[in-house]
């Protein structure tokens, strides 16, 4: 039997009143070292905490859905573009792509390690060509396939004309997925976004108990929930459990502090939950091929849209 520690704090936590959760958090976290050598989401190697939160359930479904839509439609196609929009560790592209087909893949990515480790795990068959930039900050070569995961909640507000309203000088997330689509009308292609569902956006004042609510229900109750089924699962090794109960310490549970409290155009996270999502796909005139939940702790949510 797996060590029980983390799922008996987990819940006591997500018993409390909401009132009291943000607390126990922060008392749970100050039991644990202040520092780690790796910032989370900086690193993607194999011996990566990032590596580590790829093995959890709800990424892994991330994965299986993505490649069941890019399969599907791409069944009859013998040649095709795909570009991925932030590439992380790869892990959707570890042997999947065919080898007997013409594939251009392009990565857009700010992160110059990634396109490495994306390069390394394609095919000879495919070309790959990388884009060292931010989406916000290039151009979108047409394509058949779009894949955006865990990217587009980086983006604040809805639009920039929002943004401008709370002194944030950048395009929202609606000129993105605009900019996307265009990407693939251009060949009758399809769009796929995977993102939280829950609310952090801009309208969400810092250090305000509304917003660490939203933040604990985020990256307590469903992340830590989901990690843990991972970590206390049989099959989970002595190495994996190390490294997702460091996923938890050093980036769920100071979370809740980091982005409640960070003032919003450093927030880094500016989530829309599903119907804030479908509100603006509608107002991108985007066709929604499917939505749904991706994991039992509705953690994810999948749109595939034109």
């Amino acid at each position: 039997m797996k060590n029980k520690f983390w799922s008996e704090r987990i819940n006591y936590i997500i018993s409390l009143p909401q009132g009291h959760q943000r607390d126990a958090v922060r008392k749970l976290r100050s039991t644990f070292p202040k520092n780690h050598t790796e910032q989370w989401n900086t690193e993607f190697d194999s011996g990566s905490l990032y590596e580590a939160w790829t093995n959890i359930l709800p990424m892994q479904n991330i994965y299986g859905l993505n490649r069941k839509v890019i399969r599907d439609f791409t069944k009859e196609i013998n040649s095709f573009t795909i570009t991925e929009i932030g590439g992380g560790n790869g892990a959707l592209w570890r042997n999947f792509l065919p080898e007997d087909k013409n594939i251009t893949f392009y990565l857009i990515d700010q992160n110059p390690k990634t396109g490495e480790i994306i390069k390394s795990l394609l095919p000879k068959n495919v070309n790959f060509e990388f884009v060292n930039k931010k989406v916000q900050d290039t151009d979108i070569p047409p394509s058949d396939i779009i894949v955006s995961s865990l990217i587009l909640h980086h983006i604040p507000g809805h639009t920039a004309e929002e943004n401008l309203k709370y002194n944030i000088y950048s395009p929202g997330k609606l000129e993105i997925v605009k900019k996307l689509l265009d990407s693939v009308r251009n060949k009758s292609g399809i769009l796929i976004i995977n993102e939280s569902d829950i609310y952090t956006d801009i309208r969400l004042k810092p250090k305000t108990p509304f917003l660490y609510q939203k933040l604990v229900d985020s990256y307590i109750r469903r992340a830590c929930k989901a990690i843990i089924y991972t970590m206390e699962h049989e099959s989970c090794s002595e190495e994996l459990f190390e490294k997702l109960q460091n996923v938890i310490i050093y980036w769920a549970l100071e979370q809740v502090e980091r982005a409640g409290n960070a003032e919003l155009p450093e927030r880094d996270v500016y989530e829309l939950d599903a119907i804030h999502w479908l509100e603006l796909l509608e107002s991108a005139k985007a066709n929604i091929i499917s939505h749904k939940n991706s994991d039992e702790w509705n953690l994810f949510h999948q749109y595939v849209i034109n």
